[in-house]
């Protein structure tokens, strides 16, 4: 892990890590504009005063800094916030549609900037959004420019919150709160959901011919923190089995491609595993490693389940009911989870209700690997399958968009 970390502070690299989700509600996720250097300021918000202050609570269930919080946030202005990402992507595009959907129920606007220049651009970026008025940050932001991203952010007094990607000091300690997964657990429920029902599709089998095929990015401590679960799980249970670890980074990067070459790769060098389980760090490696599966004639003897479900849904949804798949299951979270939690937070921590101190200390968990200085938000998952995912989907919706959530 130490020797990984170290290798991706050492590397100009930037990697942007992948969610788990999509299907959030009704906005549609399409490109909105970046401000940069150039941008005019964007409008001042509206409603309330602007030295007015934080709205009381009210009776009820919740909270603070949660979607529920019992606030009566139509109290104050309207608070402006600022989404920073490193590239306003499809998966960007997603949360920040996400965190539209709440924008009426908290009272604030949202407004997407991106770093797509580069670091210095990302940088840039946080100063513009201070001066143009804004009263937060919610900051996807790469690790290689995350402490300095920091030092900037308490430059500008505003409060920021780290979202996806945990940002970290040069100790590989939390230097804010977090919205992120549990990277380690992400990756070890693939590998037990596999355990779990392989026999369902095969029975009992010899599993000292059982391979594991791992699908990972070595140079990223997120993404390698979801390799090391299946490889712990797999090897614990089954001994006498055969693991694989691939990196996506060595055939060219974390794209359904790299995952179709190593799997064909694995596969075709060892013909002596007749059985295949098959993980991945990000949803992109599920739909490669199937084409590679498919191709090889191995579909009735391999079964996917990777971390993340944008890519595999839209598989499944290209399926009729009566195609063959070893894409079998996947990690899946919606875009909600990440985003209600990230400006209900931000909320909180504006109205002075809460500080970086605070904010989230309840969510925190006790032995978490970057430190428990601050509130570390893991975001609840899923594992959904072909013929589950809708239903998991419509089941989010209506809890965060209809009945409130939490």
């Amino acid at each position: 892990m130490k020797k990984c970390i170290s290798l991706l502070l050492a590397i100009t690299l930037c990697l942007s890590l992948f969610a788990c989700g999509t299907k959030t509600g009704t906005t549609t996720p399409t490109a909105t504009p970046t401000p940069d250097a150039g941008a005019p300021a964007a409008p001042p918000a509206g409603g309330g005063e602007p030295d007015a202050p934080p709205p009381p609570p009210v009776e009820g269930a919740g909270s603070v800094g949660y979607i529920d919080d019992p606030v009566d946030h139509s109290a104050r202005k309207t608070y402006k916030i600022a989404y920073l990402s490193p590239a306003f992507m499809f998966l960007q595009q997603s949360w920040f549609a996400a965190m539209q959907e709440f924008q009426d129920r908290l009272n604030f606007t949202v407004t997407s900037f991106t770093g797509e220049a580069g670091n210095d651009a990302y940088l840039q970026n946080i100063e513009i959004i201070a001066d143009q008025g804004f009263d937060g940050i919610i900051m996807d932001c790469e690790l290689a420019v995350a402490v300095r991203a920091s030092e900037v952010a308490e430059e500008t007094g505003l409060p920021y919150i780290a979202f996806v990607q945990s940002m970290l000091d040069d100790n590989m300690k939390t230097v804010c709160p977090q919205v992120v997964l549990d990277q380690y657990e992400t990756g070890a429920k693939t590998i037990r959901w596999l355990i779990a029902n392989y026999k369902s599709y095969w029975g009992d089998i010899d599993t000292s011919k059982l391979g594991l095929i791992d699908l990972g990015v070595s140079v990223s401590p997120d993404l390698w923190a979801r390799a090391i679960g299946p490889r712990d799980i797999f090897q614990e249970t089954f001994p006498d089995g055969h693991y694989f670890f691939d990196d996506a980074i060595s055939a060219g990067g974390i794209t359904p491609d790299a995952a179709y070459t190593l799997t064909t790769a694995t596969i075709s060098a060892n013909p002596n595993v007749e059985y295949w389980f098959i993980t991945g760090s990000t949803e992109f490696m599920g739909p490669g490693a199937a084409r590679a599966i498919d191709d090889l004639g191995k579909i009735d003897n391999a079964l996917i389940c990777v971390v993340g479900a944008g890519a595999n849904v839209v598989d499944w949804d290209s399926m009729t009911p009566d195609t063959k798949t070893s894409l079998v299951a996947c990690l899946a979270i919606s875009d909600l989870l990440y985003a209600a939690p990230a400006v209900s937070g931000m909320v909180a921590l504006i109205d002075g209700r809460a500080t970086k101190d605070t904010l989230w200390r309840d969510k925190t968990p006790a032995n978490y690997e970057f430190g428990n200085d601050y509130g570390v938000w893991m975001v609840e998952n899923d594992i959904i399958t072909r013929d589950t995912y809708k239903t998991y989907f419509d089941e989010i919706n209506a809890r965060y968009l209809e009945s409130g959530g939490h």
